[in-house]
């Protein structure tokens, strides 16, 4: 890895780095050196609630050693694959969404139909 002072991290990220989202005059980024939990710490050891979470991915804490655990098995087998790529997980997690997606349109339909009988209306889904 390359090692970069803690003291470089903010100018060199600025001088090369894009930031999304922003103007990039105007952007004031936070130099981070570690993270665990739902926190994060900068160069100068302030620490930060990560209040990101769902802006662009949903946070599940940093350092979570079953997540580690899994992303290291999951590079072991398979690092990348491209997006015409049929893969494993790929698959699992498909099945999973589409069962998923079937238990809360069960769910959906059943709650509206409650709703139709108090109100005395006929059913709205067959």
């Amino acid at each position: 890895m390359i090692d970069v002072p803690d003291s470089e991290i903010l100018p060199l990220s600025l001088e090369h780095g894009f930031w999304t989202w922003s103007a990039q005059a105007k952007v004031s980024p936070i130099p981070v050196k570690s993270a665990r939990g739902v926190y994060f710490w900068d160069v100068d050891g302030k620490r930060y609630l990560d209040l990101n979470s769902m802006v662009m991915c949903a946070n599940i804490g940093h350092g979570d050693e079953r997540v580690i655990a899994a992303i290291v098995e999951q590079a072991h087998e398979l690092p990348f694959a491209g997006p015409p790529m049929a893969t494993r997980p790929r698959a699992a997690l498909g099945k999973l969404l589409a069962n998923w997606r079937a238990v809360v349109e069960n769910a959906v339909v059943s709650k509206a139909e409650r709703e139709d009988k108090k109100r005395g209306q006929e059913r709205l889904f067959e």
